[in-house]
């Protein structure tokens, strides 16, 4: 993990990340040159679980979903019975 990139990531402002390098490591712990803790169990800066820490895929994730989530969610407010049904299927409602 060491020398690998993580993103800090504000999840009240949604607008903040800020890439840190890791440059050592505890037993518990991650730390940047910043001197940033970054919990390895729960991914979220030590003492502050305002942020969240992840990683360049989990953030292209989390971007994706919310440019689209609310496109999704009225597309399905607006389906038919048989959409809704089919929805339902993938989500394991039936």
């Amino acid at each position: 993990m060491i020398g690998e990139t993580l993103y800090i990531y504000d999840r009240y402002s949604r607008n903040e990340v800020r890439p840190v390098t890791i440059t050592g490591e505890t037993r518990m712990s991650w730390m940047s040159a910043r001197g940033d803790k970054i919990d390895k169990k729960t991914m979220c800066m030590r003492g502050d679980s305002t942020y969240r820490v992840l990683t360049l895929a989990q953030l292209k994730d989390e971007e994706w979903a919310r440019s689209h989530r609310r496109e999704i969610v009225i597309l399905i407010e607006r389906a038919d019975a048989a959409t809704l049904r089919k929805y339902a299927v993938l989500l394991g409602v039936e």
